[in-house]
């Protein structure tokens, strides 16, 4: 189980769902035929880099570094 440790110390499951609202938030004005493609990629590549305890400040990252 994923563990996601928030900027005041606390801590909770890891919900991969809040990650893909935000891709979703991110690919949605792009205005793509088929945004699952870009969406599948960027997913897959936050997915190999996320360790099983995060902080908020690392998904950031992680995720600005899986959209490139």
């Amino acid at each position: 189980m994923k563990t996601v440790i928030h900027r005041d110390g606390k801590t909770e499951k890891f919900q991969m769902e809040q990650i893909l609202r935000a891709i979703q938030t991110i690919v949605d004005p792009l205005q793509l035929d088929d945004p699952f493609v870009p969406m599948f990629k960027i997913i897959r590549n936050f997915e190999m880099k996320l360790p099983d305890e995060v902080t908020t400040d690392q998904i950031d990252r992680l995720l600005l570094k899986a959209i490139e």
